[in-house]
């Protein structure tokens, strides 16, 4: 599995979803010569995905986790949701 701790969602969460991510705002701290791919690539990224709008696609997965052998909660099947973004 994927290390780091769960984030908790409400129960309604619990499932299968279609999920849409559209980016804002893209920052480049460090200069765009240190951004994947250069400023072509920045520039890219900003035309496609910030001017144009072009939104992420995907599916997304909360399953049941047990806490402690008994009480559960609702959490991000993060395995599944990378593999999901990955394909999108």
């Amino acid at each position: 599995g994927m290390d780091g701790s769960d984030i908790f969602y409400p129960p309604w969460f619990l499932g299968s979803w279609k999920a849409v991510s559209t980016t804002k705002q893209v920052f480049a701290p460090c200069g765009t010569d240190l951004f994947t791919g250069g400023k072509a690539a920045y520039d890219s990224v900003i035309e496609t995905e910030v001017q144009k709008g072009d939104a992420l696609e995907y599916r997304a997965r909360f399953i049941e986790q047990l806490a402690d052998g008994e009480t559960s909660y609702v959490a991000a099947d993060r395995e599944y949701n990378a593999r999901e973004i990955a394909k999108a």
